[in-house]
């Protein structure tokens, strides 16, 4: 035999050896051993003339059958043993994944918790730090002045609404105006008012004129009378560019005044068909005049000291606006660009918001405010456009009609 065949035969008797104590141990102590009684005490059968389970255990006249005996004996009890680690892993397993499965989750909750206690901790130190500091900080004084701008309502409807019952006025020819004496008398004195202030070298060179207005041609040039910027920044209005802007409105939009109804025609049919052709006429043109007058009443200036001060003050830390001069006053336009422009354009408070969270709560919140502010201009704006279009629809369908009195 071959040094492999000792060594399977060697480790073979080593089994057979254990397996027979083990057989004796299990019959010695009654135990039938229920789950693996035949993995762990099956016997070798003995041979003639042998006694007890490892008299004669090997038979040399019987190799093949002891081969054979002692490997199922072998993998018997290997499968048993295989079997058994299986069934503690399962069972180790489960109760250690179960626990482990707890406790990570009991810990997950608890650091969860945690966090939220520690941001609702820091939100809370960060609000009451933000209303400690709400007089005082680099943007302290926005907050507190920034909404006297609201003020500046007022003195525009008031100045709007005067301007737009002026225009009507001289439109219908009321007593008192240029136009009560007629549309001839109400052209000569518009190009007499245009010669005092806005009179150009070539209206004095075509006789027209006697010499060089103050601001020439701004009563028919939007960029010299309701479009100007002083320095090109500032857009309220000094004193003599609103002047010029009203005199731009009144050229633009009630050039061609009615000459009121004689006497003698209220009575005929013609007359009375004249005046309410006229009144629907008067009634389109309003909504284009009021429309205007919004416009330049929204860069009328405003006396207030305060407001005028916050809005110089912001303009010198602004980038672009080092020129400008609100020393005449502040209008809404001005106010509105001031408030929506400078949380980008001042960059001395960017770096201290992004330094200081106090800082940036307090410059959304200004920021929130403005933006509000805005969307509803921007709808009222939306408003009177929607009502312009939808006059000259019915302009444009009027103009079509082909059974309308003769005019």
């Amino acid at each position: 035999m071959n040094k492999k065949h000792i060594l399977a035969l060697g480790f073979a008797f080593a089994l057979v050896s254990a397996s027979c104590a083990q057989a004796q141990d299990s019959q010695q102590s009654g135990n039938g051993g229920a789950g693996f009684e035949n993995a762990y005490s099956y016997q070798i059968p003995a041979t003639a003339g042998s006694s007890g389970c490892c008299g004669g255990y090997y038979d040399y006249s019987n190799a093949n059958g002891n081969a054979k005996i002692i490997m199922q004996n072998f993998n018997q009890k290997l499968a048993a043993m295989q079997l058994a680690i299986i069934e503690a892993m399962r069972l180790s397993t489960g109760q250690l994944s179960g626990n482990l499965r707890e406790q990570s989750g009991a810990s997950h909750n608890l650091a969860d918790q945690q966090d939220d206690r520690a941001t609702v901790k820091a939100i809370e130190e960060v609000r009451m730090e933000a209303i400690r500091q709400a007089t005082s900080g680099t943007s302290s004084c926005r907050v507190i002045e920034a909404s006297r701008g609201g003020g500046v309502e007022g003195p525009k409807n008031e100045f709007k609404a005067i301007l737009t019952a002026e225009l009507g006025e001289d439109m219908k020819g009321e007593p008192g105006w240029p136009s009560f004496q007629g549309q001839s008398y109400n052209l000569l004195n518009r190009l007499e008012i245009h010669c005092q202030e806005y009179a150009t070298k070539g209206d004095v060179d075509a006789g027209l004129c006697q010499s060089v207005g103050s601001i020439p041609d701004a009563d028919s040039n939007a960029s010299q009378s309701i479009f100007y910027k002083h320095n090109n920044v500032v857009s309220t209005y000094t004193p003599e560019r609103q002047r010029a802007a009203n005199a731009f409105l009144k050229q633009a939009f009630a050039s061609q005044s009615y000459t009121p109804i004689d006497p003698s025609e209220a009575g005929t049919i013609e007359g009375r068909e004249k005046a309410a052709i006229r009144t629907t006429q008067l009634a389109r043109s309003s909504i284009a005049r009021e429309v205007a007058a919004d416009y330049i009443a929204n860069r009328v200036p405003m006396d207030d000291a305060n407001l005028t001060s916050l809005a110089q003050g912001l303009a010198s830390k602004m980038q672009g606006f080092k020129n400008a001069d609100y020393s005449h006053g502040v209008g809404k336009n001005d106010w509105m660009e001031l408030n929506a422009k400078s949380f980008f354009l001042i960059s001395d408070e960017n770096l201290n918001s992004n330094r200081d969270s106090v800082v940036a709560i307090k410059d959304l919140r200004n920021i929130a405010a403005v933006s509000s502010f805005m969307q509803y201009e921007q709808y009222a704006k939306l408003e009177k456009i929607a009502v312009l279009l939808a006059s000259i629809l019915d302009i444009m369908v009027e103009q079509n009609r082909t059974d309308l009195i003769k005019r």
